[in-house]
């Protein structure tokens, strides 16, 4: 699986290609004032899990699925994500598609201002029949908290919330706190300025500086899923290419009792 970043010339050099379906993935508010001619709106959102229990994982794939479906999705298409930049919607939408198996994803890295002369305002219409898409999970980019608890030495795990949630200062779960020797990069770092996603060499840099090892397999959490799909991007653009997100993240994490929450400053990370 691989996933191919392209700007707004790709978009006009491919624009009249029948197999290109592009994918808005901003609130609908936003895309619905003008979106890329054929773009259906898809909202990823709605896609989230609260459990990494087998059933529930099997659920979300069922619902995954239909999504897909009634998109229109066939795998001959070229799947062309776009959004406000490469946030938290970008990701997730991206890292779905990654877990169904589809075989051809590009990622607008220029974001939708980019080609805001082409966006058209208007609903586009349904697909006429629905897709033939059907997904081939990629389990070993979903992760479950029975993975985190039972990693080994060749597994780390990053938190990519924000440096209070990190702490155990601040929570939307029952409980504050992070997992157990978990490094820390909040989402946002991963963006510049004009919030697009950095360049390859800037984020792998940014990555080791916060202890990440690149011949480490790395799980990655945030609140619900976002900013860990999204921080999962950022590391398949840096080279780290064995990383799995764990969807539910603390949302289920902080609210089972059982399980172990470290607070606190953490100890440097190890070189």
């Amino acid at each position: 699986m691989s996933i191919e970043w392209v700007d707004a010339d790709w978009w006009r050099a491919h624009a009249a290609d029948p197999l290109l379906l592009p994918l808005d993935v901003r609130p609908a508010e936003r895309a619905a004032a003008g979106r890329l001619p054929g773009a259906r709106a898809f909202d990823p959102t709605a896609l989230g899990l609260a459990s990494s229990a087998p059933d529930a994982v099997e659920a979300h794939l069922t619902r995954l699925a239909d999504a897909l479906q009634a998109l229109g999705v066939d795998p001959e298409h070229r799947l062309l994500v776009y959004g406000d930049g490469v946030d938290a919607r970008v990701g997730r939408a991206a890292w779905l598609l990654a877990y169904a198996g589809h075989p051809r994803i590009h990622v607008l890295a220029d974001g939708a201002d980019a080609l805001a002369d082409a966006l058209t305002a208007g609903a586009t219409p349904p697909p006429d029949r629905p897709g033939r898409f059907r997904p081939a999970p990629q389990r070993a980019l979903l992760a479950g908290a029975q993975d985190l608890l039972e990693r080994d030495g060749a597994t780390q795990v990053l938190d990519a919330r924000r440096r209070e949630e990190y702490l155990g200062e601040a929570a939307k779960a029952p409980r504050a706190g992070r997992i157990p020797g978990a490094l820390h990069r909040d989402a946002e770092r991963n963006l510049g300025a004009d919030g697009r996603l950095l360049p390859a060499a800037a984020l792998r840099a940014g990555f080791r500086d916060d202890g990440l090892r690149s011949d480490a397999r790395t799980l990655v959490y945030c609140g619900g899923g976002g900013r860990a799909a999204q921080t999962w991007l950022a590391l398949r653009r840096a080279g780290f290419d064995d990383a799995a997100v764990y969807l539910p993240s603390w949302n289920e994490w902080g609210a089972r009792p059982e399980l172990p929450v470290e607070t606190g400053p953490a100890a440097a990370p190890a070189r």
